[in-house]
């Protein structure tokens, strides 16, 4: 038996991260079951207190691993939302559930148990972006086979009357799923914050400085952008008058609830959720049961994403092969203009960031490099924000020293709102599109992809090659060829694992400056 005590919990998290090491389980499962259960853990302690007592029972059942807790006491299940908790049921339930990892929670006999058994895993060679790079190799093989030795009209055929409307339905489906993915997320997100005093004195500064550094963001990659695709068109046919962008501009907000879902208006489903989520956060516990009714949509509806995920392999597959098939060989070797203004905004990117560590806020960038290194090198093995969860509070109240307040509001927060390694991506893909097209991004162009970016890097499914899914609502509603994708996910199958360690190491740089300003403001 053990204590409750903070000991305790760290040897008990310890033991569990023994004994799954020893057993075949990925990296990414390993991570989630000490996460899951340090979370449950920490939830008695508050509850029980430290002179509790639990038992904790490890084997393996056909050489499957399972952990199982025991407490004796009153039925608490510590992953359902209870009140006064710092995680909104919608956040608790979507950073601890996992498809790969299972859990179980039961009351028999007085007594609490919670159960975790992870996959068994075969010990393959690990390919970066798995199932998508698989399907990559495939598509390339497959378009080479096709272009080179089949017959133009046969080949016709199998582009056009057999893999396009298989993509076009497979594209509908994930597209179909994002929309409201995209809804849930938003407005779990807003009400996260709780109640509308937590939005007005801490959650709209939070918010904003997570819209400032996108928009900073998405700003270098338009300029970037324009060196490597070429610039905008400001008159002609892609020139916006005043009454254009007036009507652009209210265009965003939508005429009735069920519109922007049958027509597809990304923006509009963003700017309904979050007009949602703040009438839902001034009547607080007046419509507890459809808080509680949105948290179970939003675990849904990630399920639902979860397993439509299947699907985005063969996806790129089809798109791809088709793309190489009818593409000429220098657009095909163009997309390294992709992986390189990418590169670039990263890089200016975080930068700009440590500069400002070292100019404004008196700190040694060096030091914070090595405080964050293992929550960055959690990230970029395992190309998830999720994953990293555990680690990035460990790394921001020991190595950051930040208090617990500010980060079990920000971590939590940024997680579920912040991905700024997607956005350069997004703005990217609608450059890389007008130059697939022969054409320039209009000002009209040019202002949607802002306004969906920042909307859409917020709601992108955090899965590998997930980014398919915005990158064809966002060609869509710019009217751009769709065979863009196929071509953006080569690319993206490298950027992934870079792209969520320059995120988690953006969230900790902005952390570690937020906790500063708040100390200094509780000084003064």
């Amino acid at each position: 038996m053990q204590q409750l005590s903070n000991a305790g919990i760290h040897e008990a998290i310890e033991r569990i991260r023994g004994f799954m090491e020893g057993c075949r389980v990925s990296s990414e499962d390993l991570t989630r079951a000490c996460l899951t259960m340090e979370e449950a853990l920490l939830r008695y302690q508050e509850h029980f207190g430290e002179a509790a007592e639990f038992r904790l029972e490890m084997h393996r059942v056909l050489g499957q691993p399972r952990v199982t807790l025991r407490l004796r006491g009153e039925s608490y299940d510590p992953f359902v939302y209870q009140e006064g908790d710092l995680l909104s049921s919608a956040m608790l339930t979507s950073l601890l559930d996992y498809e790969a990892l299972h859990k179980t929670y039961v009351y028999r006999s007085g007594e609490n148990r919670i159960t975790l058994y992870a996959a068994r895993q075969l010990r393959f060679v690990k390919i970066p972006g798995g199932a998508v790079t698989v399907a990559i190799l495939l598509a390339i093989l497959a378009g080479l086979v096709l272009r080179l030795f089949v017959p133009v009209g046969l080949r016709d055929l199998l582009i056009t009357d057999v893999a396009t409307p298989i993509l076009n339905t497979i594209l509908g489906i994930i597209v179909g799923v994002t929309g409201p993915m995209i809804f849930f997320s938003v407005v779990s997100g807003v009400c996260a914050l709780e109640d509308i005093a937590t939005l007005t004195d801490m959650g709209l500064k939070v918010i904003g400085r997570f819209f400032l550094l996108l928009l900073f963001s998405a700003l270098i990659t338009v300029v970037l952008c324009l060196g490597f695709f070429g610039g905008v068109s400001l008159h002609g046919e892609g020139a916006l008058s005043v009454g254009e962008l007036l009507k652009l501009l209210l265009e965003i907000v939508p005429t009735n609830i069920l519109t922007p879902f049958t027509e597809g208006k990304t923006i509009q489903i963003v700017i309904l959720a979050g007009f949602l989520g703040v009438c839902l956060l001034m009547l607080s516990e007046r419509v507890s049961l459809l808080r509680s009714v949105i948290g179970e949509g939003n675990t849904l509806i990630f399920r639902m994403m979860n397993i439509v995920s299947k699907l985005i392999p063969y996806a790129v597959f089809l798109s791809m092969a088709r793309t190489i098939t009818t593409s000429s060989l220098g657009e095909i070797l163009s997309v390294w203009r992709i992986v390189a203004v990418c590169m670039l905004t990263y890089v200016i990117n975080c930068a700009c960031l440590l500069l400002r560590m070292v100019v404004i806020d008196h700190q040694n960038p060096l030091t914070f490099l090595k405080a964050v290194s293992p929550v960055l090198l959690v990230a970029v093995s395992t190309a998830s924000g999720s994953a990293c969860m555990s680690t990035n509070y460990d790394v921001a109240k020991q190595g950051l020293g930040v208090d617990d307040k500010p980060c079990n509001f920000w971590i939590p927060l940024s997680h579920t709102m912040f991905s700024p390694g997607t956005i350069p991506k997004l703005v990217v893909c609608a450059f890389f599109g007008a130059a697939y097209a022969g054409t320039s991004l209009s000002v009209s162009q040019l202002l949607i992809t802002l306004l969906l970016g920042l909307q859409l890097s917020i709601a992108s499914p955090k899965i590998p090659g997930g980014d398919m899914a915005s990158f064809t609502l966002l060609l869509t509603q710019l009217g751009m060829p769709l065979e863009v994708v196929g071509l953006m996910m080569v690319p993206c199958a490298f950027l992934d694992n870079i792209a969520a360690a320059v995120g988690m190491l953006i969230r900790d740089c902005e952390l570690a400056d937020f906790a500063y300003r708040l100390k200094k403001m509780r000084a003064a």
